[in-house]
């Protein structure tokens, strides 16, 4: 889904997740030392190195940290963009991740992202049922686009957007 010269902000961002330039050289498909390129000439255009390389992998740096962050919003928001595109031609399509803890898995999430598929089948879902912490983090990072988790942490990042009760049925 990205544009073409969004490609290395994918690299960079397959990196920081794996920790090694290698592994994500192949789950992407290049050539480890193609993708080392890439990065360095990101590096010297920012003038800053992103990663800290260690005998174990690649770390990323302050600077790095910064450019991830930034990386994973345009992410965000250009999946926000595709969605307002495919709106505007009628197409109702997309993809919506959704991190939720076990709880409401199987009734509340199964229950609901069914109903709306018979009404917009081209649009997928990605459920992943996973832990509180991980949900809240995933989120933070724009891994997900929706978090479904009982009582929540506060926090001044996020704030929800809504709040039913535990017997809810609907």
């Amino acid at each position: 889904m990205a544009l073409r010269n969004q490609r290395i902000w994918q690299y960079i961002d397959e990196v920081a997740r794996v920790g090694s330039v290698r592994q994500a050289a192949e789950r992407l498909n290049v050539t480890p030392s193609a993708l080392l390129r890439r990065i360095q000439d990101v590096e010297h255009d920012l003038k800053a190195m992103i990663f800290e390389r260690h005998t174990s992998g690649v770390r990323l740096t302050a600077a790095g940290e910064v450019l991830i962050g930034w990386i994973r919003l345009q992410g965000a928001e250009l999946r926000r963009v595709y969605s307002q595109i495919e709106e505007l031609e009628g197409l109702q399509r997309g993809e919506v991740r959704i991190a939720c803890s076990q709880a409401v898995a199987r009734s509340f999430v199964l229950r609901h992202v069914s109903d709306f598929r018979k009404k917009h089948p081209n649009v997928k879902f990605k459920v992943t049922v996973t832990d509180h912490n991980t949900a809240v983090r995933a989120l933070m990072e724009y891994e997900m686009d929706l978090v479904l988790i009982f009582r929540p942490l506060r926090s001044s990042e996020l704030h929800p957007i809504m709040s039913i009760g535990q017997g809810w049925s609907r």
